[in-house]
């Protein structure tokens, strides 16, 4: 059984606000990054990547990294990005010979995307003589060379927690299935560490439930709680989100709606995991 020893909020704290820390100093990784097209695609990431890694073989030293690619798709090991940014920090001089092409996506007339050429950076001004390294790498985090989306932040919370062992290839709604988050009938079982699962697009974890309360006129059920996620404006947490259920009848309950959970009113799936002991306050056991 894991032990939910840290909550998601306090997990998006450390990686996003406090920073990761480094041979230079804590790193903010506050970014949002996903491979998909439709969320902006990770073409600069991969650009500076592969730069990487054809350097660090040339220079030598290259860490032993879980999944070195998994970093340019918005999906990366916690480990994997403080060894590769101690490797940079440790070869500036080598790291000062780059320079990375930006890129964003555009819809096209066709219903795909075109990846689009944007400024380059040029790695020997980003990384000047006499700048904190956290301040170089928060460059180039800012302009999309690291980051994680959403099934990346739920998932390295779960293999931080010794829930996963390994980062799974799955989508939202794998979660409920291969994940085995079994999906709450009602809105009462809500608890913390549960996902919030909006289809195969998004997934959030719960950190506190404030309440559960019922209408007596309609019966209702209202839930106010807190979640945390990769979202636009990278790993953070949110409070005041409320979900709703109302009864059909005979004993079963509709589907549940958020507001608060992400930026528009949509039905979500809550899913529930009895093997995660809650260890956090205020759920800690005494």
């Amino acid at each position: 059984m894991a032990q939910a020893f840290m909550s998601p909020a306090d997990f998006a704290n450390w990686v996003a606000v406090e920073g990761l820390p480094t041979n230079g100093g804590k790193v903010k990784l506050n970014k949002y990054m996903s491979q998909s097209e439709s969320n902006g695609g990770s073409h600069t990431s991969q650009d500076l990547s592969n730069k990487l890694n054809v350097l660090m073989k040339k220079a030598g030293g290259e860490p032993k990294f879980r999944n070195y690619i998994r970093m340019s798709t918005g999906q990366g090991y916690l480990e994997d990005f403080m060894a590769l940014w101690d490797w940079m920090h440790a070869h500036l001089d080598d790291v000062r010979t780059l320079k990375v092409q930006t890129y964003s996506v555009k819809k096209n007339s066709e219903g795909g995307f075109t990846k689009i050429a944007g400024r380059v950076l040029n790695l020997a001004q980003v990384f000047k003589e006499g700048r904190p390294f956290p301040a170089a790498m928060g460059e180039l985090i800012d302009n999309g060379c690291f980051g994680w989306d959403c099934i990346g932040f739920v998932s390295q919370y779960l293999i931080t927690i010794s829930h996963l062992n390994e980062y799974p290839t799955w989508k939202s709604n794998d979660y409920h299935t291969h994940g085995k988050f079994t999906p709450i009938k009602v809105l009462e079982d809500i608890g913390p560490c549960c996902v919030l699962v909006f289809g195969d697009k998004h997934i959030v974890l719960v950190n506190l439930v404030d309440y559960v309360a019922v209408n007596e006129t309609t019966g209702t059920l209202t839930a106010k709680v807190s979640i945390s996620q990769s979202y636009t404006g990278g790993p953070h947490s949110r409070k005041d989100c409320i979900l709703m259920q109302s009864p059909v009848g005979n004993g079963r309950w509709g589907p549940i709606n958020q507001t608060g959970v992400i930026d528009i009113q949509s039905k979500c799936t809550v899913g529930r995991h009895d093997d995660i002991e809650i260890r956090y306050p205020p759920y800690v056991e005494v």
